[in-house]
């Protein structure tokens, strides 16, 4: 489809499929820095008119991307570090697109540094040193596989998550150097938090994701906004 980079961001193309007597329909959208394709869930008929498919993409792109979030999450705890980040099926396509495992490596951090506070207050005096020391030995495994054989994509990927985790170093040293062992002290409510919740919405349990800082909290919408080259 011509024009579909100006219409929804960071895209670059749409691939459609043929349908016997009707309309074709889009089965992936494809990324508009490098190349990076994702498979609607499921694929997305491009009936009516072009206004009002255009918006039937757009929510499609959204719920491909949650769906994405949340095998990611789940699939993080069940293997090594390194491995999740660039598991891949056997065609060679990489199992989550880049912004998703970055967004579920941000989700994660946030989780193991509250759980080693939490751990604290039960009586855990040095879980924030273990969990410093964890995260350190994380940021030496990435830094390891920059010296493999990796495609272009894949070390833009593990560069991008080197930056996050030195900034999570930083974060963490701070912690610890200023004695905070609080989820509630300021020096870690004043940091951007980003948490994968459920609520109840019309008598259902929605997931999503949050960005808190402080007492200030927003939703952050599973859109197409960038890939790592």
């Amino acid at each position: 489809m011509r024009h579909i980079d100006k219409v929804l961001l960071s895209t670059a193309y749409l691939e459609l499929e043929d349908v016997v007597d009707g309309r074709p329909r889009a089965i992936s959208f494809v990324s508009g820095v490098g190349e990076e394709h994702v498979d609607f869930e499921p694929a997305v008929s491009l009936e009516g008119k072009v206004e009002v498919y255009m918006q039937t993409v757009l929510s499609a792109q959204r719920e491909t991307l949650q769906k994405n979030l949340e095998r990611s999450r789940k699939r993080y705890a069940l293997r090594p570090r390194t491995e999740w980040l660039l598991d891949a099926s056997p065609t060679g396509r990489s199992s989550d697109p880049a912004q998703i495992a970055l967004l579920v490596a941000m989700i994660q951090s946030v989780v193991i540094i509250e759980d080693a506070m939490d751990s604290i207050e039960q009586g855990g005096g040095n879980a924030l040193s273990m969990c410093s020391e964890r995260q350190r030995q994380e940021l030496i495994d990435l830094v390891r596989l920059t010296q493999t054989n990796l495609n272009g994509g894949e070390r833009q990927r593990v560069m991008c998550l080197i930056t996050m985790d030195a900034h999570t170093r930083d974060v963490l040293d701070k912690l610890i150097r200023d004695n905070v062992v609080h989820k509630n002290d300021f020096q870690w409510q004043s940091q951007l938090k980003h948490r994968f919740v459920e609520k109840e919405e019309a008598g259902l349990i929605v997931a999503q994701t949050e960005v808190h800082i402080c007492d200030a909290s927003a939703k952050a919408c599973a859109s197409w906004r960038y890939r790592c080259r």
